[in-house]
């Protein structure tokens, strides 16, 4: 058996048949309210919205309309967030709608800072950065491996690995949600292998009559890092690989350093220069000479190379021609043979210091 029961609604205020709902939104999006009724005669039915007590005015050229029984707001703004609320009417009375909150969120696209790809070795400390998007209410940051989340404390937003492991290696991404989710650009983590670099000649000494011209030429087995060279450790003297001397003088005799640089990585290889002249016989003996000019901060360690051609089988002895105090000098030898001396610490009244260096009990050379 089946009864038919027929609306009574003639003769009686709306009835709301749907209530609008709590909501968060995004901004900058349309977003529609909807508070749908019945009525006996729609001809008579009228419906008012109102934003925390107050009337919504609307315009069917502005951003807020309302169609369909809804309210619609074309683009949200941060102001259209609050209480909403509708009351619909007829020639019979009136009804109000429950109150529902409006909430916006926002987050920006751009991340502030991502992360980006690195290498690293087992057992290094490293630190993946992150700077959320601005967003309101403030995102919540986490981090991803491989796809999946990662539950490891963080550091303002960085995550740290404090001693690499294999299985650390992989893509790593920074995730930043407050209701609505944004992901940076992936980052990769890989393993660091350590490049080779050479200098040709590959000698870590060349000793070079006064005159003579030198080609030195620097090779990193990884197109990533750039080359420069430095002059004993203080001057860069080129951008690139190849150095060319075409003349040698005794002022650029010393260590050549060529470095390369990645990211965070610098690697090193160095080659003496050591410029002589021989332009005397005494004694029936060839005496060779040269002088450079050290110069070097107080309170820091000093290397100083004898600039005689390299004979394994004779050592080297050293002399301070001008300081007659030298109680106080602390000083070491670098190889067998003492053709590099180590002066500890630099002090004050070390200025104007000349050294020289001689083979021992045969040829004679001053170092200035």
């Amino acid at each position: 058996m089946y009864i038919l029961e027929l609306c009574q609604c003639k003769n009686h205020p709306p009835i709301l048949i749907e209530q609008p709902q709590d909501m968060i939104a995004e901004l900058d999006k349309p977003m529609a309210i909807h508070c749908r009724t019945e009525s006996s005669s729609l001809d008579d039915l009228h419906i008012d919205w109102y934003k925390d007590g107050r009337l919504v005015t609307t315009d069917p050229n502005a951003r807020i309309i309302t169609e369909f029984m809804a309210l619609h707001i074309i683009n949200t703004m941060p102001q259209d967030a609050g209480i909403y609320y509708c009351i619909a009417k007829n020639s019979y009375g009136q009804i109000q709608s429950r109150k529902a909150r409006i909430q916006f969120l926002k987050l920006d696209k751009e991340f502030l800072i991502s992360p980006i790809s690195t290498s690293a070795s087992i057992g290094e400390r490293i630190r993946l950065r992150c700077q959320p998007p601005n967003g309101s209410p403030i995102p919540i940051v986490y981090w991803t491996k491989d796809g999946k989340n990662l539950s490891i404390p963080l550091d303002n937003y960085d995550l740290i690995l404090s001693s690499i492991e294999k299985s650390d290696f992989g893509s790593y991404r920074c995730i930043a949600s407050n209701g609505l989710i944004r992901q940076s650009s992936i980052a990769y983590l890989t393993e660091f292998h350590r490049p080779n670099i050479t200098i040709q000649p590959s000698l870590s000494r060349i000793d070079l009559h006064r005159g003579q011209s030198i080609d030195l030429q620097c090779h990193i087995d990884n197109e990533q890092y750039n080359i420069e060279w430095y002059f004993n450790n203080n001057n860069q003297i080129i951008q690139n690989n190849h150095i060319h001397i075409s003349s040698i003088e005794f002022n650029q005799s010393g260590i050549y350093t060529c470095i390369g640089r990645l990211e965070k990585y610098k690697f090193t290889k160095e080659i003496l220069l050591a410029v002589y002249d021989n332009n005397n016989i005494l004694n029936n003996e060839e005496i060779f000479f040269s002088q450079s000019i050290l110069k070097v901060f107080l309170g820091r360690s000093a290397f100083i190379d004898c600039q005689l051609p390299y004979k394994k089988e004779n050592k080297i002895s050293w002399m301070i021609v001008n300081h007659t105090n030298l109680d106080n000098i602390k000083f070491d030898y670098e190889d067998k043979y003492q053709y590099r001396l180590k002066i500890n610490r630099i002090k004050e009244f070390y200025h104007n210091m000349q050294f020289k260096c001689y083979y021992q009990n045969k040829y004679k050379q001053k170092q200035g």
